[in-house]
């Protein structure tokens, strides 16, 4: 019962977020290196908005990072929702690298990620056969709003992903969700500094 009201959640977070106030999002451009073209759908909501669904863990960590000077804590596992303390610098710190191995659960990244200079670059590589698909959503966090880009992304595929246009000193996170209780498992991905 639990599992299928997180579920349930999820897909309800989901639908708010793509079909929220829909605002211009012409700054924000979104490369795909992949062999097809395919572009992200980019939301922009209130950050109040935003914020009502994210778990704890992961807005003490906004906060945090909205307010703080940079923290020396480091972790490796990726798998676990951001907790407080929790920036991952992408210039000093550098490549992020994570694991994601999920069937019910929104995963969100351990980090609020800092030292971007306007640009990341993303790294999928997903080993599932199931034939399923999952949603990767990156999260730009400017001032009183969020951009919320969202791809649905098809199993057992790698794609590369260039975001510019992300302001300096704006925060950025994201999260796996798969879709239609399908395994899905995240190897040897990063996001880093564009």
């Amino acid at each position: 019962m639990k599992k299928l009201f997180k579920r349930k959640i999820s897909f309800f977070l989901a639908m708010i977020m793509c079909f929220s106030c829909v605002a211009s999002a012409s700054a924000v451009e979104v490369q795909d290196s992949s062999e097809e073209s395919d572009s992200f759908t980019i939301t922009v909501i209130p950050n109040e908005e935003a914020d009502q669904y994210l778990p704890e863990e992961l807005l003490e960590a906004i906060v945090e990072a909205e307010t703080a000077e940079d923290s020396s804590d480091v972790s490796v596992c990726g798998t676990s929702i951001p907790k407080k303390s929790k920036k991952w610098n992408l210039t000093s710190d550098e490549r992020y690298d994570f694991s994601v191995s999920t069937t019910y659960h929104t995963i969100y990244s351990d980090y609020v990620f800092t030292g971007h200079s306007g640009k990341v670059k993303i790294h999928l590589h997903e080993t599932g056969d199931n034939g399923g698909e999952y949603i990767f959503y990156l999260y730009k966090r400017d001032g009183n709003k969020t951009v919320v880009m969202s791809k649905t992304i098809d199993q057992g595929t790698t794609k590369d992903y260039t975001v510019d246009g992300i302001g300096s000193d704006d925060l950025v996170y994201f999260a796996i969700v798969p879709t239609d209780n399908v395994h899905t498992i995240l190897k040897s991905s990063y996001i880093k500094k564009g």
